[in-house]
């Protein structure tokens, strides 16, 4: 009996954990959309500011992809989070004719989901 209650417990926490990562994985798709797409960069905090930004964006949203989609097999989720993550500053500098692409802030995007990957490696997720 107690048992079948931790284990209904623990299901129970799951589906709703999952449902947390999910609700925080679409805040992240959009904060992130919001920032890269609006018509102005954002404020440099110090030199180069915006690249740490873009590290820390796709980072968080790259971690809150993979735990809201733990089914995903890794070699199927990470290569199409980078592909994504690069071509979403390509699409920036498209669909804005006030801000322009820059490998910099391809490559830092990218670096942010290689950091999301060692650390969802280090947590095993």
């Amino acid at each position: 009996m107690i048992k079948k209650t931790i284990t209904v417990i623990k299901v129970h926490f799951k589906k709703r954990s999952q449902i947390v990562s999910i609700i925080i994985f679409i805040f992240c798709i959009i904060a992130v959309s919001w920032g890269i797409f609006r018509s102005t960069p954002s404020p440099y905090i110090f030199y180069q500011s915006d690249k740490l930004f873009h590290v820390i964006a796709f980072s968080v949203i790259a971690f809150a992809g993979k735990m809201s989609m733990p089914m995903l097999s890794p070699f199927l989720y990470w290569p199409i989070i980078a592909v994504i993550s690069v071509s979403m500053e390509y699409v920036q500098g498209v669909l804005q004719f006030a801000r322009v692409s820059s490998l910099e802030d391809a490559l830092a995007n990218l670096a942010g989901v290689v950091v999301a990957f060692l650390v969802a490696k280090i947590v095993a997720i």
